[in-house]
């Protein structure tokens, strides 16, 4: 059974602030990442993660 990951790439309302990004989800599974409600910002947030 392949385990499944969530990574909260953001958890904020439709504005960045300095401790929050705006809101994005990203989910892993092998070697798929599936990503939902992309904020602006969210690239930066991947590359932070090393998704």
């Amino acid at each position: 059974m392949m385990q499944l990951y969530i990574y909260f790439l953001g958890t904020g309302g439709s504005w960045p602030s300095v401790q929050r990004n705006v809101s994005a989800v990203a989910v892993k599974r092998g070697g798929e990442v599936i990503l939902f409600d992309c904020g602006e910002g969210t690239q930066r947030q991947i590359q932070r993660s090393q998704l």
